[in-house]
């Protein structure tokens, strides 16, 4: 344990800096989260951030929007939600020295609203089970998703916030999109495809961002959805989809690993292994075309899951 805290370093000093504010993000997606908030941000909607962990994520939109051009806008907030509970997987994966006192099952929201202290004028803060509460925040322009991990939680999404977002103008950055476990955010975003512009890949990140093109009807959003939801010839054809826009190509090997993950999550054992053979080949035969290629695919993810499922 003294070798991962020596490993994670720093000890719970306030950041003043947002780079330095902890984050599971890339450098590459927090600066895009920094850039859109200053600069493309024009204050038609609120701006949230769901699933904020430690802060990282909500200290660069913050500090994007208190440096916006525009007085009007630098007076809104970032909403930012979370269950604020630390769970067992994080206390054990994540020892970071500022959470050493927080014991698992316990909030560590202080340690949070300490992290954003800088930015407090900037940030409202919503904490707890947000499935359970529906009240609407108005007019949403710009949402950041990292909370989308399971099908409940991404239910709850669409219609607690997608009704809200604005034709024309809103983004949804979906940090998962580029992940293999996260499997739902290909199925709903495909069915609902015809109402957003196709994603834009935040280069160096496994992050996403889709543009509403139109008003998506109502009963889209308040279904209940779940892989019952999806026959096989939408489920390939949803991958298929979500590989055209990704250019890097290592990077769609991600996404095949998104593909066989998702009959494994179904129960599918025999469908996932043809995938995820198929992939693996793929993968071999690239990287054998470019022995500089370093990176390792969450091809790997899928494979271990399988074993051990």
């Amino acid at each position: 344990m003294n070798l991962l805290r020596k490993l994670f370093g720093r000890s719970h000093t306030p950041a003043t800096d947002w780079r330095t504010v902890r984050s599971m993000l890339t450098t590459a997606e927090r600066d895009h989260l920094f850039h859109t908030a200053r600069d493309r941000f024009s204050g038609q909607g609120a701006i949230l951030d769901l699933g904020t962990w430690l802060g990282g994520s909500t200290a660069a939109l913050a500090a994007g929007l208190k440096e916006n051009n525009n007085d009007r806008i630098r007076s809104q907030k970032v909403h930012a939600f979370d269950l604020f509970e630390l769970n067992s997987y994080l206390k054990e994966t994540y020892p970071y020295p500022e959470l050493a006192d927080v014991p698992a099952g316990a909030s560590f929201l202080h340690v949070f609203q300490r992290n954003l202290a800088p930015w407090a004028a900037q940030v409202e803060t919503h904490a707890g089970d947000f499935t359970k509460d529906d009240q609407p925040l108005g007019p949403v322009e710009l949402v950041h998703v990292d909370i989308m991990k399971n099908w409940p939680l991404t239910n709850a999404v669409l219609r607690k916030f997608f009704r809200d977002l604005i034709p024309g103008v809103s983004l949804v950055l979906h940090q998962d999109f580029v992940h293999y476990n996260t499997v739902w955010i290909h199925l709903v975003m495909y069915r609902l495809r015809d109402h957003f512009e196709a994603g834009a890949h935040v280069a160096g990140s496994t992050t996403v961002e889709f543009k509403l093109r139109s008003a998506i009807p109502p009963a889209l959003l308040d279904h209940v959805y779940g892989f019952g939801d999806f026959d096989a010839a939408e489920r390939k054809a949803t991958f298929n989809w979500s590989r055209s826009f990704i250019k890097d190509p290592f990077l769609r090997f991600n996404i095949d690993a998104a593909e066989a993950m998702t009959p494994l999550h179904m129960g599918d054992r025999g469908a996932a292994e043809v995938l995820l053979n198929d992939a693996l080949s793929a993968e071999a035969d690239y990287k054998a075309k470019h022995p500089e290629e370093r990176r390792r695919s969450e091809l790997g993810q899928v494979k271990a899951r399988l074993a051990n499922s």
